[in-house]
């Protein structure tokens, strides 16, 4: 389990990193590590880099939870 966590994509905002697929890709991962709902929007700054966790760093005040980061973040990228 901790070298699957190790060797997750990061997302960092990118053109060319489609954010749809990305956060199946993430769900998918914390479902294989049975991550609950509540603890994906704690850990998901651990893969956000570039302008993704600069975007992060000054919106989560306002993201109350998973359901809503995901929405935010598609709207974003």
């Amino acid at each position: 389990m901790e070298e699957l966590i190790r060797s997750v994509i990061q997302f960092d905002g990118a053109l060319n990193q489609d954010v749809i697929q990305w956060l199946e890709y993430i769900e998918e991962v914390f479902d294989r590590v049975q991550l609950q709902t509540s603890n994906k929007y704690i850990a998901i700054q651990y893969f956000l880099t570039n302008s993704a966790a600069t975007w992060f760093k000054y919106k989560k005040s306002n993201i109350p939870d998973w359901f809503t980061f995901k929405r935010e973040l598609i709207e974003a990228f």
